[in-house]
């Protein structure tokens, strides 16, 4: 029973598990062996959002210039022609590589699992439930290459534009960047409860499309011996209640995300109306230009 189990592991994880017993699916060993488009791709990202870091500071400059009489503005049309076309290139090339990666993981993955599928015994696929390594085939690895498509650079652009945001926040004005930095906990909290119970939504959502994929695998394949002794209305509703359930779980997860929107949003118009009202307070005592 034991090597059953191990030889299922196996199987999902699309490769051999270590020696000593069966070894629990990473998605960052699954991308290992894609490490130089992954670090390509986040280099392409950081240099992105690096560049857009420095646009304000160039409107900072801009501004203080007008004010001291110095204004030019060949010299900031320059410089601002220059960052605009290199945060296009950047991200331009960011998208290319991007879209290039999940799609080629996507391929592997499926490559992989397809072989070491068809190399199994008839007895372990029924063993191992055909809809679930339908599910493996299909929304896991869909879900793997939106990962590595999207996940990945969010990711890594949100802690560098927190990072690179409060160090140039602090460089201008400490006070003001403390005031706004205060409010990062917030949003975190925020992301960190919602995201908390979609995780669960998540998981019960792969079990309800491993049954809506097992109802509609059993309909197909019985398909004459349904027409024989005439349950097709059984059939039917037994489709419809694994269709009413998985609808019921992606709207619970849509009506989550949903709330957490406008509360992201009214915290950042906060951020926005505290740098106005700080900032300006500031300016007006002259502590900041």
């Amino acid at each position: 029973m034991e090597n059953k189990k191990a030889k299922k592991e196996e199987v999902l994880q699309g490769g051999k598990g270590d020696r000593g017993g069966t070894r629990k699916p990473s998605i960052f060993g699954l991308l290992k062996p894609y490490r130089k488009l992954i670090s390509l791709l986040v280099i392409f990202a950081l240099l992105s959002n690096g560049i857009n870091l420095i646009l304000p500071k160039l409107i900072a400059n801009g501004i203080d210039s007008f004010s001291n009489g110095s204004f030019n503005m060949n010299a900031i049309l320059i410089d601002f022609s220059i960052a605009i076309t290199l945060i296009f290139i950047f991200t331009y090339l960011q998208s290319i590589v991007q879209t290039y990666a999940s799609e080629r993981v996507a391929r592997d993955l499926r490559s992989r699992l397809s072989d070491q599928i068809s190399r199994q015994s008839q007895a372990f696929i029924e063993e191992a439930n055909p809809s679930k390594l339908l599910t493996n085939l299909t929304a896991d690895v869909d879900s793997i290459k939106m990962f590595v498509s999207q996940a990945i650079v969010s990711m890594v652009s949100s802690g560098f534009l927190i990072i690179g945001s409060s160090i140039l926040l602090l460089s201008i004005n400490w006070r003001l960047a403390l005031a706004i930095i205060a409010i990062i906990p917030i949003i975190g909290t925020t992301f960190y409860l919602v995201l908390k119970k979609v995780k669960v939504l998540f998981l019960q959502a792969r079990e309800v499309i491993d049954w809506l994929n097992k109802v509609i695998n059993e309909s197909i394949l019985g398909a004459s011996i349904i027409r024989v002794i005439n349950s097709q209305q059984l059939e039917y509703h037994k489709f419809m209640t694994a269709n009413a359930k998985a609808r019921d779980l992606g709207l619970s997860i849509l009506r989550l995300f949903a709330g957490l929107i406008p509360v992201i949003i009214f915290v950042s118009n906060l951020a926005g109306l505290t740098i106005l009202v700080l900032g300006g307070h500031f300016v007006i005592q002259g502590s900041m230009t």
